[in-house]
């Protein structure tokens, strides 16, 4: 069986510009902290996102479960590590301890940017985030995407968020519907409702020629005797709890209730 993801929102209530909003403040708390002159900022949201499958030999992925992952390209690494110091070298010229010192920074960076993405989702404390190799590409229901670099030509990364987690996102942000009157118990609208009570004086069995046939005088008989205590019947349909006798009152009858309708 294949599943099919299908969005029940129109696409302008997820589009780029709403994932950018949520994450702009995040980025840019990021980007302040970090970095000492250049100014990272959310660009280009990528709606589908692109497929992300090479990311070079030193490029990996950061993922929490399976909503949000951050694609982090071989270059980014030394190129967030010159921002932060403020400087550039040439990846040539790098040295193995250069090259960890670099690896370090970067990581360090990343991850309090994956802790500000989290928070800005409102993802759960424990969900923890992990780092794959960069030729596997997490598996992310209906991503959507947006790139975070300097420029729209110089993107460092890429944040991915599955739809489900950004409808959850936006809804939890939405404002708490006013509370409506309450109902009273139904039992106070029904009080008021006007209905008919009557008594069932039996049945007899007739055919459709017979009951044609039927004329002033004639007498039906009937399978009870209406001289003893008969059921009640709710506006001519259902038979109702109590029992009464008929009394004649005048040219009228009088129904007598001799066993209490609410027993």
């Amino acid at each position: 069986m294949q599943r099919i993801h299908r969005n029940w929102l129109p696409e302008p209530a997820l589009g780029g510009a709403v994932l950018a909003g949520l994450l702009d403040d995040a980025i840019r708390q990021w980007s302040n902290h970090w970095f000492v002159r250049t100014v990272v900022r959310a660009i280009d949201p990528v709606t589908p996102p692109a497929a992300m499958s090479d990311l070079g030999d030193g490029g990996y992925w950061m993922k929490a479960g399976q909503s949000l992952a951050i694609a982090v390209p071989t270059a980014t690494q030394l190129g967030l590590a010159a921002r932060m110091l403020d400087t550039s070298a040439p990846e040539a010229s790098l040295s193995d301890a250069d090259r960890g010192i670099v690896e370090e920074l970067a990581r360090a960076c990343l991850d309090n940017l994956a802790l500000r993405v989290a928070q800005a989702f409102r993802v759960s404390d424990d969900m923890s985030w992990v780092v794959a190799d960069g030729g596997e590409v997490p598996i992310i229901i209906a991503p959507r995407a947006l790139d975070v670099g300097v420029d729209p030509q110089s993107s460092l990364l890429r944040i991915m968020v599955s739809e489900d987690l950004l409808i959850e996102r936006l809804k939890a942000g939405m404002p708490t519907a006013p509370r409506g009157a309450a109902l009273p118990p139904i039992a106070v609208g029904l009080a008021l409702q006007s209905v008919a009570v009557s008594a069932s004086l039996g049945r007899c069995s007739l055919t459709v020629a017979e009951m044609s046939e039927l004329s002033e005088g004639d007498v039906l008989i009937f399978d009870r005797d209406v001289h003893k205590p008969l059921a009640l019947v709710l506006d001519g349909m259902a038979v109702i709890p109590g029992k009464c006798t008929i009394d004649q009152d005048d040219d009228g009858l009088r129904l007598k209730l001799v066993e209490p309708i609410n027993r």
